[in-house]
């Protein structure tokens, strides 16, 4: 469940994108992306879902029409690539930083602990 300031992050962001004139699919897509590991995520405090769900989102504009022209490119084989765009680049750009980051942080907690002094 959102708390009240989640909410209030969300719809900012969402404003933001009127504001900044990204195209609409593009934007759609990093909401997407973000929305879809953020919202799934119980494991998480609250506060810490805010800050990846704006991290992902910017990730997600900035990334997804590169990625989708780099994706389309290299599926060109697929009958249907033309499906392959901007939003697919930005919703596959904001779940990829969201699972990264996630592999990032469970890697740095399992490593042990090799402080400086030798037994």
């Amino acid at each position: 469940m959102q708390t009240t300031q989640e909410s209030t992050v969300i719809s900012q962001v969402i404003i933001t994108i009127g504001i900044v004139h990204f195209s609409l699919g593009l934007a759609m897509g990093a909401l997407v992306g973000a929305s879809l590991f953020i919202l799934t995520s119980q494991k998480r405090a609250p506060l810490l879902n805010v800050v990846y769900f704006t991290l992902a989102f910017i990730i997600g504009l900035f990334g997804g029409q590169s990625l989708g022209a780099g994706l389309s490119k290299l599926l060109r084989f697929l009958p249907d690539t033309q499906f392959i765009d901007e939003f697919s680049g930005a919703v596959l750009s904001a779940a990829l930083f969201i699972v990264v980051i996630e592999l990032v942080i469970k890697r740095l907690q399992t490593q042990p602990n090799t402080g400086g002094a030798k037994p």
